[in-house]
């Protein structure tokens, strides 16, 4: 059976029969057998995608936080985060005794660390 293939804008670039993907192409002799298939079934193009509509990749929202925390954070800065929530926990330091810019990116990866956590 033909499924269509979308990118990920939910344009149409070709189906899939079978595990092989066949280009939106009508010089391509594969999709011009899936466009007569189509027709033996009183289908165009255009009425088959609207019955095989593209439905959008699910996001999984800590997949999302991990791979935006590994590309913002290289190990260095993970033990800084370590070292610096131990003094504060210790009450050595406050986060209050750092530079704005530095307390909001240590937020911004605290919520990325718990989302992804």
């Amino acid at each position: 059976m033909y499924t269509p293939n979308y990118d990920l804008t939910g344009r149409f670039v070709g189906v899939q029969l079978d595990g092989q993907y066949i280009p939106n192409d009508l010089n391509n002799s594969d999709y011009r057998q899936f466009v007569n298939w189509l027709a033996e079934q009183n289908l165009t193009v255009d009425a088959w995608l609207a019955a095989n509509p593209y439905v959008p990749p699910v996001v999984d929202p800590k997949a999302t936080a991990i791979n935006e925390l590994s590309a913002r954070m290289p190990a260095n800065t993970r033990v800084s985060d370590d070292l610096l929530e131990a003094l504060v926990v210790k009450g050595v330091l406050a986060l209050t005794d750092l530079p704005q810019a530095a307390q909001d990116k240590y937020a911004q990866r605290q919520a990325l660390r718990a989302a992804a956590h």
